[in-house]
């Protein structure tokens, strides 16, 4: 037990350095949620976090006639993500419906995972969404 800590201590370590040297600062609107359950309109809180933009390649499944093709035809999708130090993510959580503006782009938090549930690197699924970061606020 105590070597997979020592580990993941580890592990922290290396990610929260490489975040550091080579991850950005990505600005994160966090709206409130209105009785539906739907992100409001007003933005309640501003923050900013640091983390390492990257995509992962995903299968997409096509129905074709009466089946289903997926990895025969070769068609793939990128998902967005953010990777984030664990430390840094106790001090500003971004949550499901979180805004976050990766160069221009407006994206909308997906998913958050601690990763093997190490406490050492958080990955964020990102969605691009069609809206304009407000004016105000830009970064």
């Amino acid at each position: 037990m105590t070597r997979i800590w020592s580990i993941a201590k580890f592990k922290a370590a290396q990610i929260k350095h490489q975040v550091k040297t080579k991850g950005a600062d990505y600005p994160v609107l966090r709206f409130g949620v209105n009785e539906y359950g739907e992100r409001g309109t007003e933005p309640e809180q501003e923050f900013t976090i640091r983390a390492i933009f990257h995509t992962r390649k995903v299968f997409v499944d096509r129905p074709a006639d009466d089946a289903t093709t997926n990895r025969a035809t070769g068609l793939t999708t990128e998902i967005p993500m953010l990777l984030m130090a664990y430390e840094d993510y106790i001090v500003n959580p971004v949550t499901h419906m979180d805004i976050v503006n990766v160069n221009g782009t407006v994206f909308e938090v997906q998913a958050t995972v601690n990763i093997a549930e190490l406490n050492a690197s958080m990955s964020i699924s990102l969605r691009e969404v069609n809206e304009q970061w407000p004016t105000s606020m830009e970064p």
